[in-house]
């Protein structure tokens, strides 16, 4: 009995171990259903596969029916990228010297340009004064000749009238002196060419004494001579009193 009770106490634990491993139903259930996906999926992966291998080929055939007109135009646009490039490159080429040439300017034309500014300004400020001074002098020089002119005008007056009144004195005088001379001239040739009078020049003139007519009209004639006197024109000269009394 003891070995059979030892029989039967080994075999249970082995049973039990059996029976351990053995699954459950909800766990084969599961398990059935695991391997149902993966054989579903190895499935679509079968089938998956020689659409993604045809998709790949037709890509890759279409690429290469369109590889040659497509590099002509990329080469193309990469001609003119490269065009542009070099313009850029020269743009950027005048942007640096024209940056060089202003960054001279600025540092040393400027400066000078200041410096002849404030010269310039200096020549204004002293054209300014000469023109004010000349202005000036413009007025004080009219003043002085307005004061020269009425001088010279005051003193011709004067002078007029001194010398009118003096001259006109002695072209009086002058005058009768010359008058006195023609009168005596006048007397002595009365004295020395006496002539009869009126009437008895009448009386012979008559037909009753042609012969003594005749001869007093054939007796030669003297002549006179007029003595040098003044002339009004060296005193008055022609020119002003044309001038004057021409319309007359």
């Amino acid at each position: 009995m003891s070995a059979a009770a030892a029989s039967s106490e080994g075999e249970q634990p082995s049973v039990a171990l059996r029976l351990a491993s053995q699954p459950s139903g909800g766990d084969r259930a599961a398990q059935e259903e695991g391997s149902r996906g993966e054989n579903a999926r190895s499935v679509e992966a079968a089938v998956e596969e020689p659409a993604a291998a045809a998709e790949g080929n037709e890509a890759r055939h279409f690429a290469l029916c369109l590889a040659p007109e497509a590099g002509a135009e990329v080469q193309e646009v990469e001609e003119s990228i490269e065009e542009m490039l070099i313009r850029l490159d020269e743009f950027c080429g005048m942007t640096d010297m024209i940056r060089s040439d202003t960054s001279q300017l600025l540092d040393e034309a400027i400066p000078l340009i200041k410096a002849k500014m404030i010269e310039m300004n200096n020549i204004y400020m002293k054209v300014d004064k000469l023109e004010t001074e000349m202005t000036i002098l413009q007025a004080l020089v009219q003043q002085m000749r307005w004061h020269e002119t009425f001088m010279n005008i005051l003193t011709a007056v004067k002078f007029l009238k001194t010398a009118s009144v003096k001259g006109f004195k002695a072209f009086v005088k002058m005058v009768g002196q010359h008058l006195s001379f023609l009168e005596e001239q006048v007397l002595q040739a009365e004295k020395a060419h006496a002539v009869l009078p009126y009437t008895v020049r009448k009386l012979f003139g008559s037909s009753a004494l042609p012969l003594f007519n005749n001869k007093h009209t054939s007796s030669p004639q003297h002549t006179y001579n007029l003595p040098e006197l003044y002339r009004t024109e060296d005193y008055f000269p022609i020119k002003y009193i044309g001038s004057k009394y021409q319309s007359h």
